[in-house]
């Protein structure tokens, strides 16, 4: 019956309308809670069970706060198990937390530039800290492979394989985000991307006002 509701949503009023209706699909409370416990149940792995007793005891700030880490691990098949178990709510709005996801996100994406500042300051040539053996020999590979795979820069190749991502951006949202919308509307950019690049892409693509005009971010 369930199967059948969700195709009965998804077969009418083209891709727009079958979307809003399956955002306005609902669950009874007592189906919803029998099909996460169901999934975890599935996933059979300690981790699953432990978010399984989470969820039923309403634990949700610890539920999607679980961790699991790839080197804890022998074989893929019980890894992917138990990241499926601590991902499965956690991006569910639904699910009511005591957690400012907003500041949480946002601390997440300050920990991880620091992590890449780091490597950069101390990669960098001219750095004080000097890399080690290690760090060199790991670089030379890396850039060997690098310059094997791309070959030869060519700037009209590079234009030719460029292309919009399917998502949303800063500017276009939700349904609005397709190509064409983007192409009038997306006028977004980096300074540092714009030095690099505005001059390049004016004279590639001289009537495309995102570049007479950019909005800087």
């Amino acid at each position: 019956m369930l199967k059948q509701k969700v195709l009965g949503n998804r077969n009418s009023g083209g891709r727009s309308g079958s979307l809003r209706k399956s955002r306005d699909f609902r669950l009874h409370s007592s189906d919803y809670n029998e099909l996460v416990l169901t999934y975890f149940s599935t996933l059979d792995s300690p981790v699953a069970l432990s978010c399984a007793i989470l969820f039923a005891h309403g634990e949700n700030d610890q539920l999607v706060q679980k961790e699991v880490r790839p080197v804890d691990y022998i074989d893929e098949a019980s890894f992917f198990a138990d990241f499926a178990a601590i991902s499965f709510l956690r991006k569910n709005s639904s699910l009511k937390t005591t957690i400012d996801t907003k500041e949480m996100a946002l601390q997440s994406f300050r920990n991880c530039e620091n992590v890449c500042k780091a490597a950069n300051t101390r990669l960098r040539p001219d750095s004080h800290e000097q890399p080690s053996l290690c760090d060199h020999t790991v670089l030379s590979i890396a850039r060997g492979k690098i310059s094997r795979i791309l070959g030869a820069f060519d700037v009209d190749d590079m234009l030719d394989s460029c292309s919009f991502g399917p998502g949303s951006s800063l500017s276009i949202k939700g349904d609005a985000a397709n190509l064409p919308n983007k192409f009038d509307v997306e006028r977004d950019i980096t300074r540092d991307a714009y030095d690099l690049f505005g001059a390049v892409m004016t004279e590639a693509y001289p009537s495309w006002d995102a570049f007479k005009q950019p909005l800087f971010r």
